[in-house]
């Protein structure tokens, strides 16, 4: 019996892919106190998941402590990022009243592969000078006015926002998290993996008023939710065998 739940063991682990992330963590002195961040890349089949959050304690009280942007460079050459989406788990205006959940701000977060703070890729949702209508995610009805937007949609810590300095004329903030997928190409994809990620650095406010390097890159294994399930099965397979009478 034993070698039988060993074999159904590793026969279910045969059946997903086991990945990893690669997590990035920033911290600075913003203006109303210490702004955190945590940025994690996982590759998974064809797609990478990009996942921004504003890991700071208190509310944000100010535009210049808002996460607007990530900036990173691929030590793997021929290999390309498109945009897919970009999903903010929730929305909030600045009185903390919840606009939305899962929410489509592809209108207003721009990816583009370019030259900037030393590094070659980046995604925005402020304009910077670096980003444009033609770099957003886009979204259904963007048309051609979707477009990073200084601190609108800028991601605020989970504890929301404070009606200080310009919060109030903002129209809505992506509350804790904001999740990008790209499509992950070109000559160099079979090459690439979290670990290709590097020079991870985070921009806060529109101009951007902090820029942080980000220290990790450290992995985390996990397997597919699929391995659980099918783990599982072959335990159940396993205990609905009929047994061997015991003979007197």
């Amino acid at each position: 019996m034993k070698k039988l739940i060993l074999m159904a063991a590793l026969f279910a682990l045969t059946l997903s892919t086991v990945h990893a992330s690669a997590i990035f963590t920033g911290s600075a002195m913003g203006i109303g106190g210490t702004i955190t961040d945590r940025i994690t890349f996982t590759y998974s089949g064809s797609n990478l998941v990009v996942v921004l959050e504003n890991t700071s304690t208190g509310p944000t009280g100010f535009v210049a402590d808002e996460l607007l942007g990530a900036f990173w460079d691929n030590s793997v050459s021929g290999v390309t990022f498109t945009p897919v989406l970009a999903i903010a788990d929730q929305t909030i205006d600045h009185n903390n009243v919840v606009l939305g959940s899962n929410t489509n701000v592809g209108c207003n977060w721009a990816y583009k592969q370019a030259a900037f703070l030393g590094t070659s890729y980046g995604v925005g949702g402020a304009g910077y000078g670096n980003f444009g209508a033609g770099n957003v995610f886009g979204a259904p009805g963007c048309g051609n006015n979707g477009q990073p937007d200084g601190g609108d949609y800028g991601i605020v810590s989970s504890a929301g926002v404070v009606n200080t300095d310009g919060i109030p004329s903002i129209s809505a903030f992506i509350l804790g998290k904001l999740t990008l997928t790209f499509t992950v190409g070109g000559a160099g994809a079979a090459q690439f993996s979290e670990s290709s990620i590097q020079n991870v650095k985070s921009t806060w406010g529109t101009q951007p008023e902090v820029v942080t390097t980000n220290d990790g890159g450290s992995t985390q294994s996990m397997p597919e939710p699929g391995t659980f399930f099918a783990l599982g099965g072959g335990l159940v397979g396993i205990a609905c065998l009929p047994r061997r009478k015991k003979l007197s």
